[in-house]
């Protein structure tokens, strides 16, 4: 759900550097695909699957799914979650349409070649805001990011980190791995009278 659609300004998919399909918004400064494009063709950090920089009021998230990019662009105003979910959907709904079009060569793919078929559905996920409430959207964004390890919806509590043991003081100081008895009363040498 998008609060705001207007604060989504560019998204595309693409491999490599060639865009399969893009959006833009009316609202969108003119330029804004040419901006996208030279952020497209300049490689995200190595090792990463999410990547935002934010610049002049805009945030420019790529989300890396090898071998497909999924970019963004937003206007800084829009929330995390809601900027996050959006990309998020764009890929679920990328990744629906790859696996139900068994026909095109995914290594040989033409620029804007998912265009036609994809354009409308960036317009549904965009209105899915008329039809899903906040509910909906926190349900949506726990499936699909959630850490199993770390989910807490299930009893209602906060998970917690394991208690570290306190260490009990037994009156003996111990000195580079041996031990000093002396200042404890006991084991120290005692002079014969």
């Amino acid at each position: 759900m998008i609060s705001n659609p207007d604060l989504i300004l560019y998204a595309c998919i693409a491999k490599g550097s060639t865009i399969l399909a893009e959006f833009a918004s009316p609202t969108a400064e003119p330029g804004i695909e040419e901006i996208a494009h030279k952020c497209i063709g300049i490689a995200p950090p190595p090792h990463h699957t999410t990547f935002s920089q934010t610049a002049k009021k805009k945030t420019y998230t790529f989300l890396i799914d090898d071998p497909f990019v999924y970019f963004a662009v937003y206007h800084h105003d829009l929330a995390k979650l809601e900027s996050s979910w959006f990309i998020d959907r764009v890929k679920i709904s990328f990744l629906e349409l790859i696996a139900s079009n068994s026909v095109r060569d995914l290594d040989n793919l033409a620029a804007l070649c998912f265009q036609a078929e994809f354009s409308p559905q960036f317009r549904e996920i965009l209105a899915l805001d008329l039809d899903l409430g906040m509910d909906s959207l926190t349900e949506t964004m726990s499936k699909d990011s959630r850490n199993p390890s770390m989910d807490s919806t299930k009893e209602k509590t906060v998970p917690l980190l394991k208690k570290k043991k306190k260490k009990r003081s037994s009156g003996v100081c111990s000195i580079g791995g041996m031990e000093d008895k002396s200042s404890s009363g006991g084991g120290g040498h005692r002079g014969h009278r």
